[in-house]
């Protein structure tokens, strides 16, 4: 399995690039820059480390369920993400083969009233145990995957 895995820097360098495509693709896109100031709803995606544990999942899930700013939120399992990323590169066949589920992140996508104070509801999330980051939505799946794949070049070639 770990031969799969190996990527060498020409590789990384490679799946970089197609990283960039993507994100140029999508720039000015209709919903990929989120939800405008004079929406009723703001939307942040609470990113969780790869290898949270269960009991940093609970805690976040129970911290958002009290949370009188959030009006509703969405688990998405490593899995469900893992779906999301081989839609979103289901011509990159290549960028499919390095990544596993397990790279990817969890996530609560979480809705904030219209008054909620967004940059105070990302600080505070972004600091809890388990936490990767705390973001606006759509492209910060493709920088937490290409992070992985960036890691996993380094650690199998260097």
């Amino acid at each position: 399995m770990l031969g799969k895995r190996r990527m060498r820097r020409t590789d990384a360098a490679r799946i970089e690039a197609a990283y960039r495509a993507v994100i140029a693709d999508l720039a000015g896109t209709p919903g990929v820059d989120d939800v405008t100031t004079s929406s009723p709803e703001i939307t942040v995606i609470v990113w969780m480390e790869p290898d949270a544990t269960d009991d940093e999942l609970a805690a976040i899930e129970r911290r958002i369920d009290a949370d009188a700013r959030v009006t509703e939120s969405t688990y998405v399992d490593q899995e469900a993400a893992f779906a999301d990323f081989r839609d979103l590169f289901e011509n990159r066949p290549e960028m499919i083969e390095t990544v596993e589920p397990e790279d990817l992140p969890s996530s609560f996508r979480v809705t904030l009233a219209a008054d909620a104070p967004i940059q105070e509801v990302v600080d505070a999330y972004a600091a809890d145990e388990g936490v990767y980051d705390v973001t606006r939505p759509m492209t910060e799946l493709l920088s937490i995957a290409r992070d992985a794949i960036e890691e996993r070049a380094t650690t199998t070639t260097g």
